[in-house]
């Protein structure tokens, strides 16, 4: 009984990171033909299918964009005390979406006793930060509207392709 329970959550984590992987290559075709069509980055390339694949959790949605505004402005602040430009901020940024995510997912695990599987703490790391610097380039609002866009066209394709699967992830 307990080699039938661990041998299909295994198969069901196959399933949801096979599913993940599309959905991150759906979310660069789609987020590169909205990129030449409007000219808007929906957030850097993976961002639109990650987002995608976890639309169905607002709440880590919620903290996603938190992070990613909190990481925006936090460089804004110390941006005034140093120069970053090219590498230095991308790494600079990158680095500080990874604290702040650290601290953004300890908090809502002591207070909240948020889930901590692998998947929810894996889009806070790095996602934040590549919102952050393609918000640093056209603004918060153009990015956000463009990973929506973006999130919710990947997200439909995939319902789509495997119909109420996609729903229950």
């Amino acid at each position: 009984m307990v080699g039938e329970v661990s041998g299909r959550s295994k198969r069901d984590r196959g399933e949801r990171l096979e599913i993940l992987t599309l959905s991150i290559g759906v979310g660069v075709l789609f987020g590169f033909f909205l990129w030449e069509k409007t000219g808007l980055q929906p957030g850097g390339w993976v961002v639109p299918g990650y987002i995608a694949f976890f639309l169905s959790d607002p709440w880590l949605l919620v903290v996603l964009v938190l992070s990613s505004v909190l990481t925006l402005y936090i460089y804004r602040i110390s941006e005034f005390w140093f120069l970053s430009f090219g590498q230095r901020k991308i790494v600079f940024i990158l680095v500080l979406s990874i604290l702040i995510s650290e601290c953004v997912h300890f908090i809502t695990e002591l207070f909240l006793e948020s889930k901590s599987d692998f998947e929810s703490k894996t889009i806070g790391y790095i996602v934040p930060g590549l919102i952050a610097l393609s918000a640093e380039r056209q603004g918060v609002p153009k990015t956000l509207s463009a990973i929506f866009i973006c999130s919710v066209l990947v997200r439909l394709f995939l319902i789509f392709l495997f119909g109420e699967v996609v729903s229950v992830l």
